[in-house]
């Protein structure tokens, strides 16, 4: 382990022999629903000249007194299955993607992967996750705007063990918005800088700056509108300064 995930991934993707067709990949903290279905899935994809299979990610949950699943609190969708092809790589030292060139690929709902943390994990995980970035960002000059988006949603999620990441979050934010640091090409698409402005918006709440918070949600609204918790982010704002018919 070097600080890098793509490396170490990789290392595991070398191993895996010539003759297997696809490769499944999990976490140790990663349960996977629905296993039953996955021959099936695999056949289907390899008929299909399939290189990639998305499924659904529950990064976050809740669960029971018994351990089941009680609430899902963030999921997006995981490429899961990829085709074992010369080529294929993972990129990227954190948060990194599986790149297959001209990859044909499906999403499907008929497996899911749960993943089962703890506080403390999560905690231990942010730490590395911070040093990773902040290498990163160092090696890129912070020229690449994804990194920097990232370590600021980094700093946002220490913010409970000190405020001064939230000012170390709003720097990461507004560099990443800036379009004087960068070209709007290279400022990620709009559903990202909706959710960038999102970010700003709650660290311009919590040092109590109302008007550039609602600022933030305007511009988050001008991005992109098609996400509840944008709407929703707004009416809490409303209803903080008590303006019953608008929140």
């Amino acid at each position: 382990w070097e600080d890098d995930f793509a490396k170490a991934r990789n290392f595991n993707l070398d191993q895996i022999p010539e003759e297997y067709d696809y490769i499944l990949w999990l976490d140790e903290d990663d349960v996977l629903q629905y296993g039953a279905n996955l021959q099936a899935i695999a056949n289907n994809a390899l008929e299909g000249n399939i290189d990639l299979v998305f499924c659904k990610y529950l990064y976050s949950v809740e669960l029971d007194e018994k351990g089941k699943l009680k609430e899902i609190l963030v999921e997006h969708m995981r490429e899961r299955l990829f085709r074992n092809k010369s080529g294929a790589r993972w990129v990227g030292t954190i948060h990194e993607t599986i790149i297959l060139d001209n990859a044909k690929n499906v999403a499907i709902p008929e497996l899911v992967v749960v993943h089962l943390t703890d506080s403390e994990r999560m905690t231990a995980n942010l730490e590395r996750n911070i040093r990773i970035l902040e290498t990163q960002v160092k090696k890129e000059n912070r020229q690449d705007p994804r990194t920097v988006f990232y370590l600021g949603k980094a700093y946002f999620d220490k913010r409970h063990e000190d405020l001064k990441y939230v000012d170390e979050a709003m720097i990461c934010f507004m560099e990443y918005l800036s379009p004087d640091k960068h070209s709007s090409s290279m400022s990620g698409w709009n559903e990202e800088r909706c959710s960038c402005w999102e970010y700003l918006s709650e660290c311009f709440r919590i040092k109590q700056e109302n008007d550039k918070s609602l600022e933030c949600l305007l511009k988050a609204l001008g991005e992109a509108d098609q996400f509840p918790s944008t709407y929703l982010s707004l009416s809490a704002h409303f209803a903080q300064a008590m303006d019953w018919p608008r929140a």
